[in-house]
C-alpha cells in the first residue's frame, strides 16, 4: 500500500482518530508523529518515558502502515487492535504479550451506601497500598510515589487497609488503575464501591472514564461491565526485545 502522509502532533491524530477515547489516552508525547490509512490510524507514543506505537483500526492496514513508515525502529511496546500472537510473531521479537482491554463508561454508577467507605488515602498510607499490592496484584506497576499518579483511594475494614485504586487520568481522560482488593476481603462489594466512587469523581472532572482489564480476568469485566464500563477496545500488548 502506498505510505499517507504522516500527521504531526496530537490534534491531527485524534482528529483523524475522530476522537477515539484510546487515542486520547495514548496520543502524547514529543515529536508524535501518525499516519491515516482507509481504516485505520498509527501513532507512536511515550509512555513512563518508553517508546511506543499505538494504533486504532483494522489490524492489516496498520502493521502495513508500521513496516511502510518504520515506525518499529526503536520502539519498545506496542500496543495494537486485537491479533492474534502467531500473526506478531513472525514479524517481530516478541519478549512478552498481553491480551487487554480499555473500557470506558460516560455515566456514573447509582450511588450505593457501600460507596461511602471509600476514603482518599494520604501519603502516610503509602506503605500500607504497597504492602497490600504485594499481595493482591503483585503485577502492577502503578505503585505510590510512581509514575504519574494523582491520588489513592481506598477502603478500611476493622482498622485494615483491605482494597485500593489510583486515579492515573491523563490527556483529558479519567483513567482508573491498580483496583485491588486483599484475597481474604474479596466478594464483599469493595471492587464495585471503589470503582463506582472514583468513577464518580472523575466524571465530574472529566467527560469521559477509563479503565483496563486483562483478557482473562473474567470475574472483573463482568463486574466492569455491570457498572457501566460497556464500550471499549480490546489490545494486544506486545514488548519487544
Amino acid at each position: 500500500m502506498a505510505l499517507p502522509s504522516p500527521l504531526a502532533g496530537r490534534s491531527a491524530v485524534l482528529q483523524a482518530a475522530r476522537n477515539h477515547p484510546f487515542a486520547r489516552l495514548r496520543a502524547h508525547g514529543q515529536n508524535l508523529i501518525g499516519y491515516a490509512g482507509e481504516r485505520s490510524v498509527v501513532w507512536t507514543a511515550e509512555n513512563g518515558g518508553v517508546s511506543s506505537v499505538c494504533a486504532v483500526g483494522d489490524p492489516d492496514e496498520i502493521l502495513a502502515i508500521c513496516a511502510g513508515a518504520d515506525l518499529i525502529r526503536g520502539a519498545a511496546v506496542l500496543e495494537l487492535p486485537h491479533v492474534d500472537i502467531d500473526i506478531l510473531a513472525p514479524l517481530f521479537r516478541i519478549e512478552k504479550h498481553d491480551h487487554w482491554s480499555v473500557l470506558w463508561t460516560r455515566e456514573p454508577s447509582p450511588h450505593h451506601d457501600a460507596d461511602d467507605r471509600v476514603v482518599l488515602l494520604p501519603e502516610s498510607e503509602y506503605a500500607a497500598i504497597d504492602s497490600l499490592l504485594d499481595i493482591a496484584f503483585p503485577a502492577t506497576r502503578n505503585r505510590p510515589g510512581q509514575g504519574p499518579i494523582r491520588r489513592w483511594f481506598g477502603i478500611h475494614e476493622d482498622g485494615q487497609l483491605v482494597a485500593v485504586g489510583a486515579d492515573r487520568s491523563r490527556n483529558g481522560v479519567g483513567y482508573l488503575v491498580a483496583i485491588a482488593v486483599l484475597p481474604s476481603r474479596q466478594s464483599r462489594g469493595h471492587g464495585a464501591a471503589l470503582t463506582r466512587r472514583m468513577t464518580r469523581e472523575l466524571l465530574g472532572e472529566f467527560d469521559i472514564c477509563a479503565l483496563g482489564v486483562t483478557a482473562a480476568n473474567t470475574r472483573a469485566r463482568l463486574l466492569y461491565h455491570r457498572l457501566g464500563f460497556t464500550e471499549g477496545i480490546d489490545l494486544t500488548s506486545v514488548r519487544l526485545r
